[in-house]
């Protein structure tokens, strides 16, 4: 008899197993199913080394660096930046004019396919008013293709 019900007991567990594996796959599929193409282009964008310069506490300014990185098989645009936690986020870059240094503000930095493109002291840079934490902050990258990829940054001294 103890044999018989070891045997129900263990058909019960591998029916468990089958249902939750039955289960995720589903899961798995659809999923898939609700992927479209802004997606792939996302996925071969990257953002790296994201950071903010942390400002002298008086300051609610500050700037933002990263490289971001284009592996997708299409030119991309980057046409602005937004943050909850930010009241404005410009991009601009940094001239010489003689021997003063200037920032001018873009409206649009290409990346093209397969290319990559730094935001750093001294060039291009993300300009922060409005600072409203120094706590952890996500900006929210927005393409000309209206996708749009969410980055953590980092604090650092500069």
């Amino acid at each position: 008899m103890g044999s018989h019900a070891t045997h129900r007991t263990k058909s019960a567990q591998w029916r468990n197993v089958r249902i939750v594996l039955s289960v995720w796959l589903l899961f798995v599929l659809l999923l898939s199913a609700c992927s479209d193409t802004k997606d792939v282009t996302i996925s071969a964008l990257s953002v790296e080394n994201a950071w903010l310069r942390v400002p002298p506490a008086s300051l609610d300014k500050t700037a933002g660096y990263f490289r971001l990185v284009n592996r997708s098989g299409k030119d991309l645009t980057l046409v602005g930046a937004t943050s909850e936690q930010i009241r404005t986020i410009e991009m601009h870059t940094t001239i010489v004019d003689g021997d003063i240094m200037r920032m001018r503000r873009l409206k649009t930095i290409p990346i093209p396919a397969g290319d990559s493109i730094r935001f750093e002291p001294g060039g291009m840079h993300l300009m922060i008013f409005g600072l409203q934490t120094r706590e952890a902050i996500s900006i929210s990258l927005q393409f000309d293709d209206g996708t749009t990829e969410v980055v953590p940054f980092a604090w650092k001294e500069s």
